[in-house]
């Protein structure tokens, strides 16, 4: 499962993007197809948290 921020999510176009039984999905370019990839959607807050923990 991937990981996005907010921001992220809210600049994808409403055609990339769906929710499924409560699941956020968007859609990606694999291996020569396009598919529906689950995310975890956070704030853009934790990701600055994260991006500095990692450093």
């Amino acid at each position: 499962m991937e990981t996005i921020t907010r921001s992220e999510w809210k600049s994808l176009p409403k055609d990339y993007k769906t929710i499924i039984n409560k699941q956020k999905y968007i859609l990606k370019l694999l291996y020569g197809g396009t598919c529906l990839v689950p995310v975890t959607v956070i704030k853009d807050e934790e990701a600055k948290q994260n991006e500095t923990i990692n450093k």
